[in-house]
């Protein structure tokens, strides 16, 4: 009886203290680019909306996996690529990580994050406003978005204005 009382015991034990309760990290990858698609939107976006959390700064590494996107991207005129980094975040379970600044000059504004729960999901929020070096009171044009992800997938957020190409992959 104290040999099957000990088994459990170290059984539970290690269940509490097993990877799967602790913090996992992500290699976290995003490619922001202006695109001028043609639309019947009116944007009249003039000051920023963001919400700001917690913001860390990460130490940012080598990019990777979106160069060919980058590169394509690059070579036609009818987008130009405008932010491009990677690093790795640690997120716990049934977390949302402390938000990751993205900012190019005034072009760019706002912060990623992502959340660990049963799926994996990354938050977007940024503000895109390429007018401003022209203009004193530019539109700003954003996305705001919430998706669950496929685990070393490449995904796409849409604006006629801009994109974002972001892959998140487990280490």
């Amino acid at each position: 009886m104290k040999q099957i009382i000990r088994i459990l015991f170290i059984g539970l034990l290690f269940g509490a203290f097993s990877n799967s309760s602790w913090a996992r990290n992500f290699r976290i990858e995003v490619l922001v680019f202006h695109q001028d698609s043609p639309t019947s939107e009116i944007f009249d976006q003039a000051e920023s909306h963001l919400q700001w959390p917690s913001i860390i700064n990460p130490n940012f590494v080598e990019n990777i996996y979106l160069q060919k996107a980058y590169y394509s991207l690059s070579a036609n005129y009818a987008y130009k690529p405008v932010y491009y980094k990677s690093w790795i975040q640690s997120v716990g379970p049934n977390r949302i990580s402390k938000g990751v600044p993205i900012k190019k000059d005034s072009l760019l504004n706002g912060f990623v994050r992502v959340q660990r729960g049963h799926y994996v999901h990354l938050l977007v929020d940024l503000e895109y406003a390429p007018d401003s070096v022209y203009t004193e009171n530019p539109v700003i044009y954003r996305i705001n978005e919430k998706r669950k992800l496929k685990l070393n997938e490449i995904h796409y957020f849409d604006h006629p204005k801009f994109g974002v190409i972001a892959t998140v992959r487990p280490l």
